[in-house]
């Protein structure tokens, strides 16, 4: 093995064991796109690059080391993810199909739910919230919400979408965000669990990396250019009801 290899290999061992150091409480399952977090990451580092100086000199405290480890964490959490997409579709096929049924409710709910919202009969506020989201995580949550929001007008929506419309688009939502990975199935093998669990130990490093860069930042900006130098790992996005994984991010709600 080339000696580029072997330094390759201790630094993915070493930031393996970086995320098994993560306590268990402090765990936080992945909520969002490790691709965003990897483009948020690199751009505040880049900003950063031209500011080193005087951020060593005003605040000694920052550690640069564990900031510049967040371009290998997000690939990491990024290998993560997809080992825990491998092992999930090894349990069957019609998964997949799961989720594309739950994305084509919020399709069908969400169009609905703009006409209600344009007649007043809803919040107009929510449904754009809902219409903003970004990952397939928060598609299939937006489905979960629009079913709350659509419920007092439960009526129109079979009467469009057909009997028991809201009970089987919540049904295959949570289908979905099971199958995208989540500690609390209780159908997980053992090698998924660990998956799981390692993939969110490193969404945990990511997410704490990303906070402190965000400080970083603010330190030789301000707290308001800090938040558009280093974006959200949301997409802009306020955080939504806890759900654990993604698949691949879509321009339009269609399934990965």
């Amino acid at each position: 093995m080339s000696a580029k290899l072997n330094k390759e290999a201790a630094v993915d061992a070493a930031l393996i064991e970086k995320a098994h150091a993560v306590p268990a409480e402090e765990i936080v399952p992945l909520r969002y796109e490790p691709v965003v977090a990897a483009q948020a990451c690199n751009q505040g580092l880049s900003f950063l690059k031209d500011h080193r100086p005087m951020l060593m000199k005003g605040y000694p405290g920052i550690d640069m080391k564990e900031l510049q480890i967040l371009p290998a964490l997000c690939l990491q959490l990024s290998l993560a993810k997809l080992d825990v997409q491998r092992l999930s579709a090894e349990t069957g096929a019609s998964q997949t199909e799961t989720v594309a049924a739950a994305l084509e409710w919020r399709r069908k709910l969400i169009v609905l739910a703009e006409a209600l919202a344009a007649n007043a009969l809803v919040s107009a506020t929510e449904v754009s919230r809902i219409r903003e989201g970004q990952g397939t995580v928060d598609y299939l949550t937006d489905v979960i919400a629009l079913v709350a929001l659509l419920k007092p007008h439960e009526a129109i929506v079979e009467a469009t979408c057909g009997k028991g419309a809201l009970v089987d688009a919540e049904k295959q939502a949570h289908a979905g965000l099971t199958y995208l990975g989540t500690l609390n199935d209780p159908t997980l093998r053992a090698q998924e669990r660990a998956a799981i669990e390692l993939r969110d130990r490193f969404a945990t490093l990511v997410t704490n990396g990303h906070d402190r860069l965000r400080v970083a930042v603010a330190a030789v900006s301000s707290f308001r250019e800090a938040q558009e130098i280093v974006p959200s790992l949301f997409g802009g996005r306020k955080r939504k009801a806890k759900a654990s994984e993604e698949v691949e991010p879509s321009p339009d709600p269609e399934p990965a």
